[in-house]
């Protein structure tokens, strides 16, 4: 296993400051992970240290890039976690809601959330498309999800005045995603640290 100072470690080379209690919550997340990832399949990357690079620190830039401080969030097709729940950890003002259709995925999230102590964190078995808030959710994240009209139609339903998209892609899907559909405003992409070809891709309604 990893310990809590390899994590903090990790964490610097990304500038991350990461005091004892948030190594520790991550620690305790990665061995849940590891432990659940024997039943059912949540992560292909199964070296501790790679799972704080490549999920943790991947997710704990964009609260960091994007100045990620309150508000409501919804993270769909959340899976493993990322980077909605790891965004709770490092951020724990943000109301995070993760959305995740598969059963066993989710019970996933109810236990991680509960053993890093982050609750509460609402989890929802549902498609996204299925998901209807009518305040609104200030940002909305998604990781590797693809269906990019169908995610953006239902996103501009489902964000608040003012509110972000973020999503996480490889160089090749940036092509893919319709950067003018429905009158999308989007940023420069965002080239994650230490990576050649993994972005954050921001936008807002326009």
């Amino acid at each position: 296993m990893i310990s809590t100072e390899k994590i903090a470690a990790v964490l610097a080379e990304y500038d991350l400051i990461a005091p004892p209690s948030l190594c520790e919550k991550v620690r305790l997340y990665v061995e849940c992970l590891l432990r659940w990832n024997q039943r059912i399949a949540l992560t292909a990357i199964t070296h501790p240290e790679e799972i704080v690079r490549e999920h943790f620190a991947e997710s704990f830039v964009a609260a960091k890039f994007f100045n990620l401080q309150t508000g409501r969030l919804a993270d769909v097709g959340s899976g493993a976690g990322f980077p909605g729940l790891a965004l709770k950890l490092y951020v724990p003002a943000l109301a995070v809601t993760l959305i995740e259709p598969s059963l066993k995925k989710a019970a996933f999230l109810h236990e991680a959330a509960r053993t890093i102590g982050v609750e509460p964190v609402e989890v929802l078995q549902k498609r996204f498309q299925d998901v209807c808030r009518p305040e609104g959710f200030d940002v909305i994240t998604s990781r590797a999800l693809g269906r990019f009209d169908e995610f953006l139609v239902w996103s501009r339903s489902a964000i608040a005045e003012k509110g972000l998209v973020m999503l996480w892609v490889g160089e090749s899907a940036l092509a893919e995603v319709p950067k003018d559909a429905i009158s999308w405003a989007w940023r420069a992409p965002y080239r994650l640290p230490q990576t050649r070809n993994r972005y954050i891709l921001a936008g807002s309604p326009s």
